[in-house]
């Protein structure tokens, strides 16, 4: 079942309440109803209808922006290599507590073929003999934000 909300612009007076149609599939809002809950919408198409009768439609030419001019705007900031484009097993070691958990994360990223089994190897031998540290300070809760956030 879909519901729709019908916008009736209506100057009565006295009409004060919402009424729901007949088929209870829409509900029609006063003016003032609408100007009381939406009062940025309602400015918005103020301005619009006011366009209209003045007969001036926007330019679209002027707000048409080009490939090169959408990629420079949604290019980020960051390395697209970083850790938090692409994290590793080391990044993701570097969260655990306890030698297990590093163990469940090694077993995991081999499983779904994000390492080699050499590499797991060569992990696990680096966990057991230099501790889970090795790989850098433990990321504590928010360490995206303290590092990347502007």
């Amino acid at each position: 079942m879909q519901f729709t909300t019908v916008v009736t612009m209506e100057t009565d007076s006295n009409k004060k309440k919402a009424k729901i149609s007949k088929n209870r599939h829409s509900v029609d809002y006063s003016r003032k109803e609408i100007e009381l809950l939406l009062p940025n919408l309602t400015k918005e198409l103020h301005a619009y209808t006011d366009n209209l009768s003045n007969n001036s439609i926007p330019d679209l030419q002027n707000l048409t922006r080009t490939r090169e001019e959408i990629q420079k705007i949604t290019q980020s900031d960051y390395d697209t290599n970083s850790e938090l484009q692409f994290p590793k097993t080391e990044n993701f070691i570097r969260r655990c507590s306890t030698l297990e958990e590093a163990e469940e994360i090694i077993d995991y990223q081999l499983k779904i073929n994000q390492i080699t089994k050499q590499q797991a190897d060569k992990l696990r031998e680096l966990c057991k003999k230099h501790g889970m540290r090795y790989f850098g300070q433990k990321k504590e809760w928010g360490y995206y934000e303290r590092t990347y956030r502007k």
